[in-house]
C-alpha cells in the first residue's frame, strides 16, 4: 500500500469520526508534522559560539567512559 493511500484511508476514517475528536486528530497530525520544520536542539547565540569555538579548538581533551562516570561521580552527578 503506498503512503498516499494509507494517508486518504486515515481521513476517511477520521471524517467518521464526531468534529471534536477530529479536531484533536488534525492538531496532533499538525504538531507531528511540524516538528520536522524545526531543528530537534535549540540553542542561543552563546551556546552557538561555545559549540563552534569547541568544535574549532585543535587536539580536545577526549575522556573515555570510564573517566567521564569518575568526573561526574566527583561532582555528585
Amino acid at each position: 500500500m503506498h503512503m498516499i493511500q494509507l494517508l486518504d484511508q486515515a481521513l476517511e476514517r477520521l471524517r467518521e469520526l464526531p468534529q471534536t475528536k477530529q479536531d484533536m486528530a488534525a492538531a496532533e497530525l499538525m504538531h507531528f508534522v511540524n516538528r520536522f520544520d524545526t531543528p530537534e536542539i535549540q540553542l542561543s547565540d552563546e551556546q552557538l559560539e561555545e559549540v563552534e569555538r569547541r568544535m574549532a579548538k585543535k587536539n580536545p581533551k577526549t575522556l573515555t567512559m570510564k573517566e567521564l562516570d569518575a568526573h561526574l561521580k566527583k561532582r555528585g552527578i
